[in-house]
């Protein structure tokens, strides 16, 4: 069945007990989908939601446990989705997302997104792997629930929460290079093997902020140069053991003229966080730096 495209909103109950009904396509048109609407039809096996709709109410798909796919054209849209309960989320039945006609397997967050909304991938259990980019600023409750079979999990966001911290399959963490402090965001992931953490500072992490078994058969990489640092800092030394990789490598020429001074119009630029190699922080301003190489906000840099 095909919503017309002359349709903004559907009602209560208003396909509830359609045993009869197979598929649904939701158009661009559609913004609301109250309570009920799908409710017990269970003969419904595939539903399309337009990119428009921006409230599903409660129980609107209870009961449809034929349900297997969920078609999506916009992922911001549907971040963007508020549901009103679980059951309102299609997904949490039907377990297998498809953006563009592809399941989403590795689902990538791009960073056009900066927030996600409560349960919007909840029973997402096809999901192997979660990549949150850096302008996500805000997560939902129970937006990753039931998310159990992800392996990998690479989070590039400032803040993070307790999204993935029951999650028992994850064997690789990335943490992003703005991370600064984690609370116990990963403490029952019990299978991790390695940990990748980009910050050339150690963020700041509580015993348990991984499982005791995470500490004990993890590997820990950091950035080149950063081994004694982390090996030094509270919790990140119970890792063993501690390899050192190359992040990234950027080679920067600076112009004759630049100056201590030269961000002075620019307030708000942060301040740029360097290293020595051997994990000696440099509080000197990039520009005056000699040639070498440095580790300048987690990066690897060759400066000219």
């Amino acid at each position: 069945m095909t919503i017309p495209n002359s349709v903004t909103s559907i009602g209560d109950y208003a396909f509830s007990g359609c045993s009869g009904l197979t598929s649904v396509t939701i158009p661009n048109s559609v913004k609301y989908i109250y309570s009920d609407t799908f409710s017990n039809c269970i003969g419904l096996t595939s539903v399309t939601i337009g990119n428009s709709v921006t409230f599903i109410g409660s129980h609107a798909f209870y009961g449809c446990i034929g349900l297997t796919a969920v078609h999506i054209s916009d992922l911001a849209a549907w971040c963007n989705i508020k549901f009103g309960d679980i059951s309102a989320n299609p997904l949490s039945i039907a377990h297998h997302l498809f953006l563009n006609g592809t399941e989403v397997k590795d689902l990538v967050i791009p960073s056009c997104i900066t927030s996600i909304r409560d349960y919007a991938f909840y029973g997402g259990s096809s999901m192997t792997a979660v990549t949150i980019h850096d302008n996500v600023t805000s997560i939902g409750s129970s937006a990753f629930a039931g998310c159990d079979n992800l392996e990998a999990v690479s989070l590039f966001c400032s803040t993070i929460g307790n999204w993935f911290s029951d999650k028992k399959n994850i064997k690789k963490i990335v943490l992003g290079e703005l991370i600064s402090s984690i609370g116990t965001a990963f403490s029952g992931c019990t299978a991790v093997t390695e940990v990748h953490s980009l910050n050339s500072i150690p963020p700041e992490i509580v015993k348990n902020t991984f499982a005791a078994e995470a500490y004990e058969n993890a590997t820990l990489y950091v950035p080149s140069g950063c081994k004694t640092i982390y090996w030094l800092h509270p919790y990140w030394e119970d890792f063993s053991p501690i390899v050192e990789e190359d992040i990234a490598t950027d080679i920067v020429s600076l112009p004759e003229d630049d100056s201590p001074n030269a961000d002075a119009s620019q307030p708000n630029v942060r301040k740029d966080v360097i290293f020595t190699l051997d994990g000696r922080r440099i509080t000197q301003d990039k520009v005056q730096l000699p040639q070498g190489v440095y580790i300048i906000n987690g990066k690897k840099v060759f400066i000219k």
